[in-house]
């Protein structure tokens, strides 16, 4: 049958569906019957398990009331505005599906109507570190809560790690960051939490924490030290002076020595740490 200009036959009629289910589901679930090979079939209402019909409504009914959450880690390294497009008026709580300005817009590619349900909803992560990555704009920003969530101390209360008080570690550790660079780039507790002995303490040091560091500072190994007041001979950074080498005189050639900086590669001591929290 060839369908009329506007894409509908005349013997269809719009239907306003109860409940959908994703895949199929077995027949006896809710009929006592078997169905076969036929196109259209008529439900003898003695043959309907109504009870179970009833309760697998009820429970898609209920599943729409359910709250969905949308997790996006690290949302602030793509193009936001881009990606989410259009999607960024739906996100609006008066105009998602149901409200009072509810907005539906067609997919370009499928045509579909769409919409986005008042029980979604988006929660984005973004390292206040990484904001150089990519700023989040205006217009998304009048759309999303923001809540600051700090590295908390608190969580190492009363770990001591050979007398290494690990909640003091990290307090004093950020303070100095804060003072030498910002607030952005202080350390998070998930560093220390998990760490049971001097070994995992120096691992985390010097495979994650003067790493960072050096980062932060540019290599300016002098600002490292100070964050960890690692002052003197140093006990996590160690200090050296280059001789100066012999010159003929020739333009250009320092004859000045050069201090040079490592990090400490026998296992940095109990001091070292301590010295974080109680050399102020």
């Amino acid at each position: 049958m060839e369908a009329p200009l506007g894409g509908r036959y005349h013997q269809s009629r719009e239907v306003r569906w109860i409940a959908v289910f994703e895949g199929n589901r077995p027949v006896d679930e809710i009929y006592n019957k078997k169905f076969m090979q036929s196109s259209l079939y008529k439900l003898q209402p003695e043959h309907l398990k109504m009870g179970a019909l009833d309760g697998l409504i009820k429970a898609q009914s209920e599943l729409g009331k359910q709250d969905f959450v949308l997790v996006i880690d690290e949302i602030n390294r793509a193009n936001i505005s881009k990606v989410f497009g259009e999607l960024i008026t739906l996100l609006e709580a008066d105009k998602r599906e149901g409200e009072v300005n509810a907005v539906t817009l067609k997919l370009p590619y499928s045509g579909t109507e769409f919409s986005v349900p008042a029980n979604l909803h988006v929660i984005g992560t973004m390292n206040t570190a990484d904001r150089s990555i990519a700023l989040l704009d205006t217009a998304l920003r009048r759309r999303f809560e923001f809540e600051e969530l700090a590295p908390d101390p608190t969580t190492l209360a009363g770990v001591v790690i050979e007398s290494v008080d690990l909640e003091k570690l990290l307090t004093a550790l950020n303070d100095r960051i804060e003072t030498l660079f910002d607030r952005d780039h202080r350390i998070g507790h998930a560093f220390l939490i998990g760490i049971t002995s001097l070994q995992g303490l120096d691992k985390v040091f010097r495979r994650k924490v003067l790493p960072l560091l050096q980062e932060y500072f540019y290599e300016n190994w002098s600002n490292v030290r100070r964050a960890l007041n690692d002052y003197g001979n140093g006990e996590f950074v160690l200090k050296r002076d280059l001789r100066p080498l012999k010159t003929d005189g020739d333009e250009g050639i320092s004859d000045e020595s050069r201090i040079v900086y490592s990090v400490n590669e026998a296992p940095f001591p109990v001091t070292a740490y301590q010295n974080i929290y109680t050399g102020y």
